[in-house]
């Protein structure tokens, strides 16, 4: 294999890691918004009474206290 070969090789190799690295960060950014909306709508069914799990109380709470300051 030619020294060009090589280049050509870890470049073709740094790009794909580049590739993967972006889409990993996708994932995690669309797993983050996922959480973020479920959390959102958690929160607006708890305020509406639909639902009640003490294991949500303290977390509603500090999202209304944060809302109403």
């Amino acid at each position: 294999m030619g020294l060009m070969d090589k280049i050509k090789a870890s470049a073709d190799d740094a790009t794909a890691k580049a590739r993967a690295t972006v889409q990993d960060v996708q994932s995690k950014r669309g797993l983050g918004q996922a959480y973020q909306d479920l959390g959102k709508a958690t929160y607006e069914l708890i305020e509406q009474g639909e639902i009640n799990d003490e294991r949500l109380a303290a977390p509603a709470q500090q999202v209304h206290e944060l809302l109403a300051s």
